[in-house]
């Protein structure tokens, strides 16, 4: 499932698929490999600079140049990667091995039909994938995309492997149904594969040669993208989460004609066996391609979850038991697929940096590092609700944030403009680089639809004077307290709690105003805006936010500032 990471639009791409042939086929010895067609001036691999915000990524080195390159996973040695390519010369995408210094690239699909999800056995004698050639040479048919955006759950797909030392191709497994999404155990005892040959998208194992065929998920809904942790033992996979009749039905609807709308997707993790199967993630985005960590407590993963709009992917890391994520990379747009190697210290991930074309997807190895950082958390001392008839700021358990619609330019006694205003103690700062900063809200359980008001009406974090105080605040201070024009950041979307609410991340990318924020001795103070109209979005659209007031400590407002 190669990425079209445009833009204009959210950045997956359909995930490929299997179609039916006769269950006994004959080898299809094919002519020598070819090596694969790279633009003549493209280098093996090119090194680039790190990201100031990226402290787990170094050496970070591109390793394809042009065109869709996405879904690159390692052999077990480390020393081959097989991905997943579209280029002018084949009428679709297709696999493409090469060594893992970039050099190398070789054809491994038969250049015909549409190729996805490659996987190297162990024994790096065969690379199996997902293809369409033997019924259909051509290219994948385009998606309606009128219907809203959607993935192909392609039933032409079967899974084949090609033996690298005889040039042949063998079919696997050849259904009337989508088979694609293998991955395999390091070990060779079994392979897992998703399909829809039970009539809907659920997870599989099997021997590598297609036998002994087990189930192991069994929920109305997408259950796919499986990956086999290096020691086997757990499965880490993606699955919709359809919570009404309605969500049911339509994606029955859709998967009648083959395809899903990946809308939201959170990762789940099980034992090999398919037992223990539990919830990882709950994020409210589309959250995908997610793979364990060897040490088997972490799982690195893609996400727009964060993006109100949608549209920009970014790895994550979460513990298996649902703590600690935190954001890996910050490029815009995209960046995905990510697989470590099983020493876990190489990362290989596609990505939308340093493209030379808008919307091009190349592939990427950087070493993973776990770099001395402090992490500074503080919980605000004060906040407020600026408003003529707010009342009791110092025990209201909320902070509300609307506007007229038109710029919040200046304070006005009886306007109706409404903003929140957040201080937080005086911080002494270790020394070294500050790398990220950001101030985490936690929205009420939603009513009104807010996710959507905010990919509208912004929320937006600005710097404010300090020394206010909840317990003698009175509306009149507004006019020495009312927010600079200057932007500290936008909400971005955070965790999603099992009662609705969910956190809004800002963060501060303006180190130089950060710090002298944090100069201050009286602490640092922020303020949060929206051009939202209360008369448009209604009293439950406006945007609700738990205070320091809240008696659960876990959604009042907290800074957190990590230092290198």
């Amino acid at each position: 499932m190669i990425v079209a990471f445009l833009v204009a639009a959210p950045a997956l791409n359909p995930l490929a698929v299997a179609q039916d042939c006769p269950t006994h086929g004959l080898l299809a010895s094919l002519a020598p490999m070819p090596k694969h067609g790279a633009p003549q001036d493209a280098p093996a691999s090119q090194k680039h600079p790190n990201h100031p915000q990226e402290f787990h990524l170094t050496n970070v080195t591109q390793l394809t140049f042009g065109g869709q390159n996405a879904e690159a996973y390692w052999s077990v040695d480390g020393t081959q990667i097989t991905y997943q390519t579209r280029q002018p010369e084949y009428p679709d995408e297709q696999i493409i091995t090469m060594n893992a210094d970039g050099s190398k690239k070789t054809l491994v699909s038969t250049g015909e039909g549409r190729c996805t999800c490659s996987y190297f056995s162990p024994d790096a004698k065969h690379v199996y994938f997902s293809s369409t050639h033997e019924v259909n040479k051509g290219a994948q048919a385009p998606l309606d995309m009128s219907l809203g955006y959607l993935w192909k759950v392609n039933p032409q797909f079967s899974l084949y492997r090609r033996n690298l030392a005889t040039n042949a191709i063998e079919p696997i497994l050849r259904r009337n149904a989508y088979i694609a999404e293998t991955t395999i155990a390091a070990d060779g005892s079994y392979m897992t594969w998703t399909s829809t040959m039970d009539g809907d998208l659920e997870i599989y194992r099997s021997n590598l040669d297609g036998t002994d065929i087990k189930r192991l998920t069994n929920n109305v809904g997408y259950d796919g993208g499986p990956f086999i942790s290096w020691d086997g033992k757990q499965i880490v996979y993606r699955r919709d989460d359809l919570r009404t009749d309605t969500e049911i039905n339509d994606y029955k609807r859709l998967l009648a004609e083959n395809l899903v709308r990946p809308g939201r997707l959170d990762i789940w993790v099980m034992d090999a066996d398919g037992g223990n199967n539990r919830r990882v993630t709950r994020l409210g985005g589309a959250s995908f391609a997610p793979f364990l960590h060897p040490d088997g407590r972490q799982i690195i993963f893609s996400s727009n979850f964060h993006d109100p709009k949608g549209r920009e992917f970014d790895l994550f890391v979460v513990n298996t038991d649902g703590t600690g994520l935190r954001q890996i990379t910050f490029t815009p747009e995209f960046d995905g697929f990510p697989m470590f190697n099983r020493e876990g210290t190489k990362l290989i991930f596609g990505s939308n940096r340093f493209g030379k074309e808008q919307g091009e997807t190349n592939v990427f190895v950087a070493d993973w590092v776990e770099p001395d950082v402090t992490r500074v958390k503080a919980e605000a001392t004060d906040d407020v609700w600026l408003y003529p008839f707010a009342t009791n700021q110092d025990s209201d358990s909320f902070l509300r944030v609307w506007g007229t619609g038109a710029d919040l330019a200046t304070f006005t006694e009886d306007g109706e403009d409404s903003v929140s205003l957040v201080r937080f103690p005086a911080q002494e700062i270790p020394a070294g680089d500050i790398v990220s900063a950001r101030v985490v809200l936690t929205h009420v359980n939603p009513e009104g639809g807010q996710r959507a008001n905010v990919r509208k009406y912004p929320i937006e974090i600005r710097s404010v004077k300090s020394g206010f105080s909840e317990k003698s605040w009175a509306h009149a201070l507004g006019a020495t307290h009312w927010p600079g024009p200057g932007v500290l950041g936008s909400a971005q979307f955070g965790e999603t709690r099992e009662d609705g609410s969910f956190e809004t991340v800002f963060e501060i990318a303006q180190v130089d105003k950060l710090r002298e924020l944090l100069s201050d001795p009286l602490g640092p103070a922020f303020a949060f805006t929206s051009t939202a109209p209360a008369s448009e979005v209604g009293r439950t659209g406006v945007y609700k936010f738990f205070s320091r007031n809240a008696p659960d400590a876990a959604v009042r407002p907290r800074l957190e500032i990590t230092v290198r």
